[in-house]
């Protein structure tokens, strides 16, 4: 399957590429095009150290306020990771537009037993490439933004470690698949920029059904809900996240909910813990330091469970760092983005990593 991914991937992004093109290029005359490239350099515990570039295009539609935006990215690691994506988001007519998301990974890659109280040794690793499509249909109205949300996914598996083949035969996903869902997403926007608000708040929620009787491996739902929330007191700005992910049914391990990654818990390690249900809060404060550089103070508490009455207070997880933020293009609020992180479950038996580095482009949310 791994041929299938790569041919399909290909075709989907030279297809998204020459819709860009013929699509700014036609607008050229009418409306400026804005591009900003940043080359990228990236680094965490799991990918290491990684090289790429990031290119961001965005231009008014027909003269108005509203903005077409198109994004394309590219990151090589130093661990033999491959990362892609690539987004768009069109306007049709004035209040429709179509949102897509293409994403491509080939990485090596852990994955731990599922459930919050998983021992650090329970682990085991393996070789994923994954393939990931998603399309939004987007009706807008004001703030809100409503349509229906379709998504494909390949997963191949590959050198697995053989001798912790016990791990993989607890978990569904340890092998090839493909998934297709279908569902709703609902969203509200009312932040004053998307990459680095000072003011607002952003809603989204979105549920996807995945039913092999159509197409795919395995049937199961997916419920996820995002708030996030900006205050400004005098250049400094507090941000914080509400994000909750619940599955019902055969859910593979790559659609279950999981903490440790640059955007959710930062300071536990990649996907250390997971289970059907999670709870996130995070919070973090963003202060100015001189010219183009910025800091960031930042705490997360949450946990993992099978079910989301089994929540327990007592063995909940807590993410702790600091981080520095470089503004590489002050008109989009755009920053690369250096962070560590601790949390609550280092100690002498090692749960944990003692600590981990983030260094990425864009804020963790």
């Amino acid at each position: 399957m791994g041929n299938e991914v790569k041919k399909i991937l290909t075709g989907l992004l030279l297809l998204q590429i020459l819709f860009q093109f013929v699509s700014l290029h036609a607008a050229e005359d009418e409306n400026e095009l804005k591009k900003t490239i940043v080359p990228v350099l990236m680094y965490s515990n799991s990918a290491g150290l990684g090289s790429g570039a990031y290119v961001m295009l965005r231009r008014n539609y027909k003269k108005t306020f509203k903005l077409d935006k198109y994004s394309l990215a590219g990151i090589f690691t130093t661990e033999k990771q491959i990362m892609t994506f690539a987004s768009l988001d069109k306007y049709i007519m004035q209040s429709f537009k179509m949102k897509a998301r293409i994403s491509y990974r080939d990485k090596p890659s852990t994955i731990y037993l599922p459930g919050h109280n998983s021992t650090f040794t329970d682990h085991a690793d393996y070789n994923l490439q994954e393939f990931s499509i998603s399309l939004y249909p987007t009706i807008e109205k004001g703030i809100f933004e409503v349509g229906p949300a379709v998504n494909y996914s390949l997963f191949d598996i590959s050198e697995r470690e053989e001798d912790r083949e016990y791990i993989f035969d607890c978990i569904d996903g340890s092998d090839d698949y493909v998934l297709f869902g279908y569902g709703t997403r609902i969203s509200a926007d009312t932040r004053d920029n998307d990459n680095y608000p000072l003011t607002g708040y952003y809603w989204e929620t979105e549920f996807l059904n995945f039913d092999k009787s159509l197409y795919g491996d395995f049937s199961f739902q997916v419920f996820e809900s995002d708030l996030r929330y900006f205050f400004n007191i005098s250049g400094i700005v507090i941000a914080s996240q509400y994000y909750s992910k619940l599955t019902w049914g055969e859910t593979p391990v790559h659609k279950m909910p999981s903490m440790g990654s640059n955007d959710i818990m930062r300071g536990i390690s990649s996907k250390r813990y997971k289970d059907m249900d999670m709870m996130v809060f995070q919070s973090e404060i963003r202060y100015p330091l001189f010219r183009k550089f910025s800091g960031t103070i930042f705490a997360g508490i949450g946990n993992v469970a099978s079910k989301i009455e089994n929540l327990e207070i007592g063995t909940l997880k807590v993410a702790f760092g600091m981080g520095l933020r470089y503004a590489v293009s002050s008109d989009d609020r755009l920053n690369l983005r250096l962070d560590m992180g601790s949390n609550n479950r280092v100690s002498s038996n090692k749960d944990d990593d003692l600590f981990n580095i983030y260094f990425s482009i864009g804020e963790a949310f």
